[in-house]
C-alpha cells in the first residue's frame, strides 16, 4: 500500500485558510506503510532512498521504521550509518546513485597490485581503467601495505619525456612568477626540505638525480670556457679546465684551476647570476667567500670581457690583476 491512497485522506482533513492541517488533525502517515514490505525492499536494495523512492514519500517514515523493527541500517561503502563521513549531510540525487554505483564495483587487489608493482602503471592510469577515483586505489594499495612511489617510473617518464610546446612553457613560466609573488611559508619550506632529503635516502631516486646531472655537463664547456681555455693554451697559462664536474672544492665545482698556486677561474653570464643571486656582485661575493675558506683566490671573467672586440687582451689583464700576480699564478709550477 503506498503513500498515494494517503494523498486522497488528507484532502477530507480539515485545513485552515493557509492551507495547513488544523491542530489535532495530521494524518497518521506511518500506519499506511506496510512495515514487513519496508523491511523486505530495505534488504533487498540496502538503502533507504529506494524504498522510499518505491513507496512515494520520504526517507524518514522509512528509517523511522527500521529503527523501531531495529533493522541493521547500511550505509555507503559498507559504513555503518553513523560512522559514514558523509552522515548528516544533504546529497543530490545525482550524487546518491554515483557512490552507489561506484560501491558496487569489483575491485580485485592482487590484479591492483600486479599493474602497479609489476607493470609500473600510475595509480591514476588504474583508476581510470577500473573508472573509480584515484584514492579508493590508494587506498587498497595503502591496506596491503605498499606505499605511493616517490618517483616516477621508467614507462611513464619516456612517456612525458618530450619538449614543451609554448603554451606549457608559458603556463610554468606564469608558475614560478606566482611563487615568486607569493613564496612560501618557512613552516612549508622545512616541509618540503624533510620531503627533499627523504626522497634523496632512495638509492633508486638519487642514482636517477646523479645521471641528469651527469647529462647536463656533458655539454660542458660552453662557448666562453672554450674561449678561456684556448686563451690557457695559447699564452701558456698554467690552469686545467675543470668545470665538467672533475674537481670539486668544498662541493663547488670551479671552471678553471691552478691547485698548486691556488687560484680559481670562474666563467659566467650575468644574467644567470641576477637570476640565481639577485645580483652579480653577491654571486662574486659569495663564490669568493666559499673558496676563500680552503685557501683559493677567484679570478671572474663575465660575458663583457669574453664578448670585447679585445677580448684575449681584456681577459689577460682579469687573470693577470694586481691582487693575483704572476708569481701566484706560476707558483710551484
Amino acid at each position: 500500500m503506498t503513500s498515494r491512497k494517503i494523498l486522497n485522506i488528507e484532502e477530507m482533513i480539515p485545513r485552515d485558510e493557509k492551507g495547513r492541517f488544523m491542530k489535532g488533525n495530521i494524518p497518521p502517515m506511518k500506519l499506511f506503510l506496510n512495515e514487513e514490505k519496508v523491511i523486505e525492499l530495505y534488504k533487498k536494495f540496502k538503502t533507504a532512498y529506494k524504498v522510499a523512492e518505491y513507496f512515494n514519500c520520504s526517507q524518514r517514515p522509512i528509517l523511522r521504521i527500521l529503527k523501531e523493527k531495529d533493522i541493521p541500517i547500511y550505509g555507503f561503502q559498507g559504513f555503518k550509518k553513523e560512522e559514514h563521513p558523509m552522515f548528516g549531510k544533504h546529497l543530490k540525487k545525482e550524487t546518491i546513485e554515483k557512490i552507489i554505483k561506484k560501491s558496487t564495483i569489483p575491485l580485485d587487489l592482487k590484479y591492483i597490485v600486479k599493474k602497479y608493482i609489476e607493470e609500473d602503471y600510475s595509480i591514476r592510469e588504474i583508476a581510470l581503467e577500473l573508472g573509480v577515483s584515484s584514492g579508493t586505489i590508494k587506498k587498497r594499495l595503502n591496506a596491503r601495505g605498499i606505499e605511493k612511489r616517490e618517483i616516477m617510473p621508467q614507462r611513464l617518464r619516456e612517456k612525458f619525456s618530450r619538449k614543451k610546446s609554448k603554451e606549457e612553457k608559458l603556463k610554468i613560466k606564469q608558475a614560478r612568477n606566482k611563487q615568486i609573488m607569493f613564496p612560501h611559508s618557512n613552516e612549508t619550506k622545512v616541509k618540503m626540505g624533510n620531503a627533499s632529503k627523504k626522497r634523496w635516502q632512495n638509492p633508486e631516486y638519487r642514482k636517477m638525480n646523479i645521471e641528469h646531472s651527469l647529462k647536463g655537463l656533458i655539454k660542458r664547456p660552453t662557448s666562453y670556457e672554450k674561449k678561456i681555455s684556448d686563451l690557457c693554451i695559447e699564452y701558456n697559462l698554467p690552469f686545467i679546465y675543470t668545470g665538467n664536474g672533475t674537481f670539486l672544492i668544498g662541493f663547488k665545482n670551479p671552471d678553471f684551476i691552478n691547485e698548486k698556486g691556488k687560484v680559481v677561474i670562474e666563467v659566467f653570464h650575468s644574467y644567470f647570476k641576477i637570476r640565481d643571486y639577485g645580483s652579480v656582485e653577491e654571486y662574486k661575493k659569495q663564490r669568493a667567500e666559499h673558496f676563500t675558506k680552503y685557501g683559493y683566490k677567484t679570478i671572474f671573467i663575465s660575458e663583457d670581457e669574453i664578448l670585447d672586440k679585445n677580448w684575449e687582451e681584456a681577459c689577460l689583464n682579469k687573470i693577470i690583476d694586481k691582487k693575483i700576480s704572476w708569481k701566484d699564478i706560476y707558483s710551484q709550477s
